[in-house]
C-alpha cells in the first residue's frame, strides 16, 4: 500500500461528487428545485473537510518531519497554498447552507460552484502529480 492510498481515494471521492454537483448546474433547475444539488454539497462539504482534516493532522505532518529539506519546503507551500482553499469552500459551504438560498441565487450560485469545483480539481490534481508522488517514494 502506497503512503498516499487513503488519500488518493477520497480525492477520488471528493472528485466524483463535483462531477455529480455539476450536473445540476443548471440555473433555470436548480430555480425550480435545488434540493438535489444542496443534498450532494453537503456530502461533498463533509467529504472534503473529513480529507482536509486528516491531511492536517497526519499527512502533512509525517511530510514535515522529512529529513529531507526539499519534501519539507514543497509541504510547507502546499500547507501555506491550501489554507485560502480550505477557508474559501467553508465561506462558500455556509453561504449556499439551504436550498432555499440555492434557489433564490440560482446564477451566482452556478457561477460559484464552477470556479470552487475548478480549485478544488486543479488543487487535487497538484497533490497527485507534485506532492503525492513525492511521498509515495519516501518511506514516509
Amino acid at each position: 500500500m502506497s503512503n498516499t492510498e487513503r488519500y488518493r481515494a477520497q480525492h477520488a471521492e471528493i472528485l466524483r461528487l463535483a462531477s455529480d454537483l455539476k450536473r445540476h448546474l443548471s440555473a433555470a433547475t436548480l430555480a425550480a428545485d435545488a434540493g438535489p444539488a444542496r443534498s450532494i454539497l453537503s456530502e461533498l462539504s463533509g467529504k472534503l473537510l473529513m480529507h482536509l482534516a486528516a491531511e492536517d493532522n497526519v499527512f502533512y505532518p509525517q511530510m514535515l518531519r522529512s529529513a529531507d529539506a526539499k519534501t519539507r519546503e514543497l509541504t510547507r507551500r502546499f500547507v501555506a497554498e491550501m489554507h485560502p482553499i480550505s477557508d474559501a469552500f467553508k465561506q462558500y459551504a455556509v453561504r449556499w447552507s439551504n436550498a432555499r438560498t440555492i434557489q433564490a441565487n440560482a446564477e451566482s450560485f452556478v457561477r460559484e460552484t464552477q470556479r470552487i469545483i475548478q480549485v478544488l480539481g486543479e488543487r487535487i490534481r497538484r497533490e497527485h502529480v507534485e506532492l503525492y508522488s513525492l511521498a509515495d517514494s519516501l518511506s514516509v
